[in-house]
């Protein structure tokens, strides 16, 4: 029952606030559900949702960047596989740590330079941040962070921005669902938390959607990175225990 609440407390404050913003569910959800489950699980969780929070964009579809999607697609679907890959094959300390590091590298890169970006858009950096993107995807749930700092230095208008980010999430996971498959990834713990959380995610996605524009942004990311820092510790420790 308590694992239950806090996978539904987990999931209905990370997609709430994606909802909102358009950024930070699997970055929330993935590290804070790994502290309590094994990581593959986790992700897998995550991307379910993920998919899910697309129908966002049966509303705002006509918002999207379509120009800029074409390589960051590209670039996803290979990057998703070999991600997916990694997943299955990797030790579950590995991906604890690895998990730990990429946060820790995304939490330096915002708090210590967040001017820092990825090049001007163009084909090749965006098959190239597609390609990152998607691997983090496949593998941690996380890929958005660089496809974020990708959109950000093209994108000006912050409802054009939410509305591709959001997009480019919810494709990354229709592609990766049938390669999680075919790695054999989805366990019964996974869809037994998927159908006891789902009502606590719509109901997240509602209220996110009708306040994203109410509550500051600043204010949102300043609680994602808190949590991040004690969540990257503890998973730090118990990969090492």
């Amino acid at each position: 029952m308590l694992l239950d609440l806090y996978c539904a407390a987990i999931i209905a404050v990370a997609f709430g606030g994606q909802a909102m913003f358009g950024f930070g569910g699997g970055l929330i959800a993935v590290p804070l559900l790994s502290l309590i489950l094994d990581v593959q699980d986790a992700v897998i969780l995550v991307s379910i949702f993920q998919f899910l929070i697309g129908a966002l964009i049966v509303k705002n579809y006509r918002s999207v960047a379509w120009s800029l999607m074409p390589p960051l697609v590209g670039g996803m679907v290979l990057g998703v596989y070999a991600g997916t890959v990694a997943l299955s094959v990797m030790s579950e300390g590995s991906l604890q740590l690895i998990l730990a590091g990429f946060i820790l590298a995304f939490l330096a890169k915002e708090l210590l330079a967040p001017q820092l970006g990825v090049g001007k858009a163009s084909n090749v950096s965006g098959s190239i941040s597609g390609l990152l993107g998607g691997f983090f995807q496949g593998c941690l749930g996380m890929g958005g962070p660089n496809v974020v700092m990708y959109l950000k230095n093209a994108i000006g208008d912050v409802r054009i921005f939410r509305a591709s980010i959001i997009f480019w999430a919810a494709l990354a996971n229709v592609v990766r669902i049938p390669f999680s498959s075919i790695q054999g990834l989805y366990s019964p713990l996974v869809w037994s938390l998927l159908w006891k959380i789902l009502p606590v995610f719509i109901g997240a996605l509602l209220i996110g959607q009708k306040f994203h524009a109410k509550i500051p942004a600043t204010l949102y990311f300043r609680v994602v990175y808190a949590f991040l820092i004690v969540a990257a510790c503890s998973l730090v420790v118990k990969s090492l225990r």
